[in-house]
């Protein structure tokens, strides 16, 4: 009996902090899910193009124009193909980093709203161009252009 006691005892120490800090985290996160949730890139983007740098543009410009010259000569087909085939790597890379740079300035110009109904609004207007650059892509994707 009296080891059943300590054992209770012992056990209330090491499971009352548990629960607390679950009571704790469930208050944070109900006082976050109470303000404006600002949209993120993350949101948008797939998860390989999250993390983008911009390639030069001369770069993948020549690389096109030697990919195409390599595919015509019967040779260079495979190393044409390689060239073309980085080259589309490259743009959408481009594409995807161009992307976060202005969703980037536009998340910065909605934070200098002043009044919390401005900034919900701004911030839903970045969400419904995004999202709508997105079911554009997709289009030009199942139409064979991209």
């Amino acid at each position: 009996m009296c080891k059943l006691i300590s054992l209770i005892i012992i056990l209330s120490f090491y499971v009352s902090p548990a629960f607390s800090q679950n009571i704790q985290g469930n208050v944070q996160n109900y006082s976050a899910k109470s303000k404006i949730m600002e949209p993120e890139f993350s949101e948008f983007a797939p998860v390989g193009y999250l993390d983008r740098k911009h390639n030069s543009e001369t770069i993948t410009s020549v690389e096109k124009v030697f990919g195409k010259v390599f595919i015509f000569s019967l040779i260079g087909i495979p190393v044409g193909a390689l060239m073309l085939e980085n080259v589309k790597s490259r743009e959408k890379n481009n594409l995807w980093a161009d992307r976060k740079q202005n969703f980037e300035s536009s998340l910065r110009y909605c934070q200098a709203s002043e009044t919390e109904k401005d900034l919900k609004s701004c911030y839903n207007k970045i969400r419904r161009v995004e999202l709508y650059k997105n079911a554009d892509k997709k289009t030009i994707r199942l139409n064979g252009a991209w």
